[in-house]
């Protein structure tokens, strides 16, 4: 099997191509909106959601000065009993610390941040909680807590047909059965999620599972398809 070192690397990949959503430039517009809008709202829950998105664009950028956001947005929501607002600033700051990669600590706000939602009543939250719970252990070398974790999320995810999620999920539990030894089921759930992600037209999902097919079938000697995933990704990144 392909060395934790590389693995690690292409998982790396999979994490910043679904967080980076836009520039540099855009991001700072974005949170200077958002910013304008904060200071004319007297709704406190408009608050808690205006400083939690300024925390997540913030995050996008790596500016872990995002944990104010998030702090404040969690204090603003106790005061208010606002299970979703404290769950997301929680969220947020389990966010700084994956940047500085502690993935123990990033690990016990998320397991706290879920702790505040359920299933039923914010089942988005919920599934990308747990998602990233799944990343988490996939950092930690649990790749069984991984697997049911991602396994969860891609169940809620398929059922309020957020697609691009599912896609994600998918590639969330390759990489568990990787760590398990089992690369039939890698590989199916790989290519499920290439599947995804080329009929819904997400480019930057499929160049990282194309990516991992190359590497997956490189490391079992199948070279000529490894080079042929491996071209396919390299003319997405050329558009």
């Amino acid at each position: 099997m392909i060395g934790l070192k590389k693995i690690k690397i292409v998982l790396i990949i999979i994490l910043c191509v679904f967080r980076i959503m836009s520039s540099a430039q855009v991001g700072v517009a974005k949170i200077d909106s958002l910013k304008i809008i904060l200071k004319k709202t007297k709704i406190d829950t408009v608050k808690i959601n205006l400083m939690n998105e300024i925390a997540i664009e913030m995050n996008r950028m790596s500016d872990t000065n995002s944990i104010e956001y998030s702090r404040k947005a969690y204090q603003l929501a106790t005061k208010n009993n606002y299970a979703k607002g404290k769950a997301m600033s929680v969220y947020n700051i389990a966010w700084i610390y994956d940047i500085r990669g502690d993935y123990t600590t990033t690990l016990k706000y998320h397991l706290t941040a879920l702790s505040f939602v359920d299933s039923i009543h914010h089942p988005k939250e919920y599934a990308r909680i747990m998602s990233e719970i799944g990343n988490s252990h996939v950092f930690l070398g649990n790749p069984s807590e991984a697997l049911d974790a991602y396994l969860t999320s891609l169940r809620i995810f398929e059922r309020i047909g957020d697609k691009i999620s599912v896609s994600s999920a998918y590639v969330g539990i390759g990489n568990s059965y990787y760590y398990l030894n089992d690369t039939a089921k890698c590989l199916f759930n790989y290519k499920k999620a290439l599947e995804l992600q080329t009929a819904i037209g997400n480019k930057r999902g499929a160049l990282s599972s194309l990516a991992n097919l190359g590497i997956i079938y490189s490391d079992m000697g199948e070279y000529d398809l490894a080079i042929q995933y491996h071209e396919k990704s390299i003319e997405i990144e050329r558009e």
